[in-house]
């Protein structure tokens, strides 16, 4: 393991005469895990002798003068102009957009994969793992609706189902039903199938490429900003802002969140408070 940690664990560096180790000079951190290693190094790196942290800082993608700081920063790092780490929380749909996103996509072999994505995907408020994890016999169609099984989540697996639409652009079963017609899908295989821009299918479709095309229909409709987790979160939106909107147990129940949730609590924060907050009838 090369970089900071790996001095850490080698115990040499290779320095000139006189100069001291950097395992000397840095603060031991416990790295405990692979999803941690990034936020360890940051602060190791952060310890390091002046001389190293220069040589260290010189690298595409750092800043010219110095590491950043672990953590999103702060007034400082704004006045400076440096961008914020990672891309943010996921930004949900709403529904006028996903109208305007089904409604984008064409009328082919890859349109059709993309509109039974993104409406399963909305209508079981999908993880983009579990999208590229479900197989053909987990979507099982009811007639008026379908009854979708994921085989895996952060909670496990869940078996729930998915309404038929009011609207036939934004109809899961028929998007589901022409996907399938057209793909000729393997009930053991994959859902979702890569499409190539003529048309012919590939292999099945993984997680990342589940964020990419969402992402993807998003931008072809001007909807730009979406990821693979705005699905999940484009199901609170919708649900919460219906016109009976729907009870918190039940959004939980279908996108498999427990029912005291933070992050569920958070989204349908988000959109009771555009309903009801403190400026509303008060005369501003």
């Amino acid at each position: 393991m090369g970089g900071v940690v790996g001095v850490l664990r080698r115990g040499r560096h290779p320095r000139s005469p006189g100069q001291p180790r950097v395992a000397d000079r840095v603060r031991p951190v416990p790295v405990a895990g692979r999803a941690r290693a990034r936020h360890h190094r940051a602060e190791l790196l952060w310890d390091l002798p002046r001389p190293h942290r220069a040589r260290r800082a010189d690298r595409p993608g750092r800043h010219p003068t110095r590491p950043r700081r672990p953590g999103r920063g702060g007034p400082r790092e704004a006045e400076q102009g440096l961008p914020p780490r990672g891309r943010g929380k996921a930004p949900t749909i709403t529904l006028e957009q996903l109208r305007r996103i089904i409604a984008a996509c064409p009328d082919d072999t890859g349109g059709r994969r993309d509109r039974a994505l993104l409406l399963i995907g909305v209508g079981i408020a999908a993880r983009r793992g579990e999208l590229a994890g479900l197989r053909s016999r987990n979507v099982e169609d009811l007639g008026d609706g379908l009854r979708v099984t994921t085989l895996f989540g952060k909670r496990g697996g869940r078996s729930v189902v998915v309404s038929a639409g009011r609207n036939p652009l934004t109809d899961p079963v028929q998007a589901w039903r022409d996907w399938a017609a057209i793909a000729r899908l393997d009930p053991g295989g994959p859902a979702f199938l890569q499409v190539d821009k003529g048309g012919n299918l590939g292999g099945g479709l993984g997680d990342r490429g589940c964020g990419e095309r969402v992402t993807a229909c998003g931008d072809r409709a001007g909807v730009y900003g979406l990821k693979g987790h705005s699905l999940r979160v484009a199901l609170v939106t919708t649900a919460r802002s219906a016109e009976k909107p729907k009870p918190i147990e039940v959004i939980a129940d279908q996108g498999g969140w427990t029912r005291n949730s933070s992050a569920l609590l958070g989204y349908i924060r988000i959109v009771d408070e555009l309903v009801e907050n403190a400026t509303i009838g008060i005369g501003l």
